[in-house]
């Protein structure tokens, strides 16, 4: 237990400064000051590891709340659910009312959600959700890890006209412990550009959210017919410079901003590559042995 502490200490201190404290107040209060530098941002609540019903109700009412209160203090958000947070891996059909909730007061606000998998739902089962919902709800997007797909065709024939779409190098979702890390690395650039020019024909929306500062950079660079169109996704904590980069390069910005105590899952599928990775990965493993044993 002392080991597991000092390894979560250590991962605390390298992302903190991407996570907007651990409470609503706290993210809205930095979703209001990025927005006041002309930035738009997406809120997300750091909730993972759902085992039962009452913790996926939980979860549902605080995006609930996080949505009236975007609506209320007339913020430029959207936010951000994965499908594990209200309890899509348990399988027993709750979280699809669940969905409905969410989805009902962001109908109210006029509030865009983004759907994301998260750990143990597919990425089939997280299109499947989409594709059920997109045409009741036409502010719903769905993020898409590209380097789940060994050819870009594959983002295509997922992909309905109209839809809403958000690309990131991180897979987020079960088959995360079985995507081959250093490929997903290895020709990003042209992956990410090659779909770009595809899905512009068929989405009404897309976004790319990359924590690789440096690869941001070059997507944005090599953008240039393309980036009125485009949005340009950022983790919270980004490097300032980079940011006043982006602004200079007048592309449509938006700050992904994290809240919530539960933070470890995100340190690793969201943020950490690397050695801090397979720190990191030390530091869930711990996690998940200690709720089994209790």
């Amino acid at each position: 237990m002392e080991e597991h502490r000092l390894i979560k200490n250590i991962v605390f201190r390298l992302v903190r400064r991407h996570i907007a404290g651990f409470t609503m107040n706290s993210a809205l209060n930095a979703v209001r000051y990025l927005n006041g530098d002309g930035m738009n941002t997406t809120l997300t609540f750091l909730s993972e590891h759902v085992s039962d019903p009452i913790k996926a109700r939980y979860n549902a009412n605080t995006y609930v709340q996080v949505i009236k209160q975007i609506s209320r203090l007339h913020l430029n958000s959207s936010v951000s659910l994965r499908l594990s947070q209200i309890g899509y891996a348990l399988g027993n059909g709750s979280a699809d009312r669940l969905l409905d909730d969410i989805l009902d007061a962001a109908r109210s606000g006029s509030s865009t959600v983004w759907l994301e998998g998260g750990l143990g739902v597919t990425h089939d089962e997280l299109m499947a959700v989409y594709n059920d919902r997109r045409a009741a709800n036409p502010n719903l997007g769905v993020e898409i890890p590209i380097s789940y797909y060994s050819r870009m065709d594959g983002i295509i024939r997922s992909i309905r006209p109209r839809s809403m779409v958000r690309m990131t190098s991180h897979p987020y979702m079960a088959e995360s412990a079985a995507s081959n890390r250093s490929n997903t690395q290895k020709g990003m650039l042209n992956r990410y550009m090659s779909a770009i020019s595809l899905l512009l024909k068929k989405s009404q929306k897309v976004c790319i959210h990359e924590p690789d500062e440096k690869l941001m950079a070059r997507i944005a660079s090599s953008s240039n017919g393309h980036k009125k169109d485009l949005i340009f996704g950022v983790p919270f904590g980004y490097s300032k410079r980079r940011v006043k980069r982006l602004m200079k390069m007048k592309v449509n910005l938006d700050v992904y901003v994290p809240y919530g105590k539960d933070w470890s899952a995100y340190a690793i599928y969201g943020l950490a590559s690397g050695r801090l990775h397979g720190i990191a990965t030390t530091l869930l493993d711990g996690e998940r042995g200690g709720a089994h044993g209790s």
